[in-house]
């Protein structure tokens, strides 16, 4: 089999903030990716562009998205992940922002793998997040 090298972008919530287990699976996932060859696209949160708390492969790229939730900030994102033209999307968190990966990747046609990291009934029982919401969002995604 020909090796072949792909385009993989990686929502990354908070790897410049470095809050904790889901940005450093992040950026695991996204240095292992890197290491073999694939080019790699990190996409974060956060409003003060800062660089990642996290190591990285200098050959990753990192984008910083607004931290805001709504429709104008939901369309940035959605070009912003739209511009390399990314093979596919990998979305890590753990919570209704994982909706949010779902719409965008449908709207560019591109395969998304969701990653929670979380008991999936925890938000459900704090009341931030019903399953019907989670559900949505995995319904939506490829694998």
């Amino acid at each position: 089999m020909k090796d072949e090298h792909l385009k993989i972008s990686f929502i990354v919530p908070w790897i410049t903030k470095g809050r904790g287990g889901t940005e450093n699976v992040g950026q695991l996932m996204a240095n292992a990716m890197a290491d073999r060859g694939h080019d790699v696209h990190i996409y974060t949160f956060d409003d003060q562009k800062g660089p990642s708390k996290w190591p990285l492969n200098s050959c990753i790229w990192l984008h910083h998205l607004a931290e805001r939730d709504d429709a104008k900030s939901n369309n940035q994102m959605t070009i912003a992940l739209a511009e390399p033209c990314p093979d596919l999307i990998v979305g890590l968190h753990m919570n209704r922002t994982l909706l949010r990966y779902t719409v965008a990747a449908q709207k560019i046609c591109v395969p998304l793998v969701l990653s929670e990291h979380i008991d999936p009934h925890f938000p459900n029982r704090l009341g931030v997040f019903c399953d019907e919401e989670r559900q949505a969002a995995f319904v939506g995604a490829t694998r």
